[in-house]
């Protein structure tokens, strides 16, 4: 369980197989990979302990959002790297401190996995980030759409921040 946030656990969405179609059907929605099916198979490609690597938070076995850790997430600044990717909370979920909670806790399991810097990027979720003490590093456009790149210093105790 997550201190400060009712009920919510995290894990890795590998040990929880059982919500990936769910989970898959939220990032098709959000995102638009090519099906439900495509972006299941894509979810399943994980790695505990090295990238790509996926945390689901879940309520009484409910999942309710993801964070991930890959690679590289946008292409013209692949050589910026790890990336915490594709957070998601559902729309039920939302302004109770999921998106925060699951943010912390993977910002501590890439702290833990000796990660100094983590970078992102953003549509429309700057200032969240910036809340949560990211620094925006630059803004493009990507894809026809401006976005904010970030990046986030981390310590042993990230969680803690």
């Amino acid at each position: 369980m997550i201190p400060g946030v009712n009920r919510l656990s995290i894990e890795y969405l590998e040990d929880r197989p059982e919500v990936v179609p769910t989970v898959a059907s939220w990032v098709w929605q959000e995102w638009g990979f090519a099906s439900v099916e495509a972006c299941a198979g894509h979810l399943v490609e994980s790695h505990r302990g090295g990238l790509p690597s996926r945390f689901v938070g879940l309520k009484a076995g409910d999942p309710v959002g993801i964070v991930n850790l890959i690679e590289c997430n946008l292409p013209p600044r692949c050589h910026l790297t790890p990336w915490l990717a594709g957070l998601f909370v559902h729309a039920d979920h939302r302004g109770r401190g999921v998106g925060t909670a699951l943010t912390r806790f993977r910002e501590a399991e890439a702290a833990a996995l000796g990660v100094r810097m983590l970078y992102l990027y953003t549509e429309r979720a700057e200032g969240f980030y910036q809340r949560l003490g990211w620094t925006t590093l630059e803004s493009l456009e990507w894809e026809g759409e401006p976005v904010a790149v970030m990046s986030r210093e981390l310590r042993a105790n990230a969680q803690d921040s």
